[in-house]
């Protein structure tokens, strides 16, 4: 039970600090989305010059949903990376992207000192439901830095 109650209270104070640094996320507006032609992430969509790490769903009716890592002025793994999700409704001909997660804190340029989301992974029952997993790194503690 005194196990029990130190995890419990580590993720509190987990939670606490991480909350305490992400109100100061909201200076930067999210880049917004747009469209691409025949792949969902070409070079410099969103400002972004590298993608990785990229899942993909089908549903049922046939939408091809893509997600990534918008990796800004790098393609290695460090503060400042965000997510970027892309949507074909024609069999990946055309695709509309917008940012699902978007911190805001990197000016969109490569920083360790910067939050990141890394990773996608996505799965869907089929319908309009899409379930994303991430992994994300307060600022300053992102791998290889």
């Amino acid at each position: 039970m005194k196990k029990l109650k130190r995890i419990l209270l580590l993720l509190l104070v987990f939670c606490m600090v991480f909350s305490t640094s992400l109100k100061v996320l909201a200076e930067t507006d999210n880049p917004g989305g747009g469209t691409t032609q025949n792949q969902p992430f070409s070079s410099n969509t969103g400002g972004s010059t590298y993608f990785r790490i990229p899942a993909l769903v089908t549903l049922n009716d046939g939408t091809l949903v893509a997600s990534a890592d918008a990796r800004w002025s790098g393609s290695g793994d460090a503060g400042g990376i965000d997510t970027i999700v892309s949507r074909s409704t024609d069999g990946g001909n055309a695709w509309s992207y917008s940012f699902a997660n978007y911190l805001g804190d990197n000016d969109m340029q490569f920083n360790t000192n910067c939050a990141t989301f890394i990773d996608p992974s996505m799965a869907t029952d089929g319908s309009n439901t899409i379930y994303m997993l991430v992994d994300l790194f307060v600022a300053g503690y992102a791998i290889n830095t």
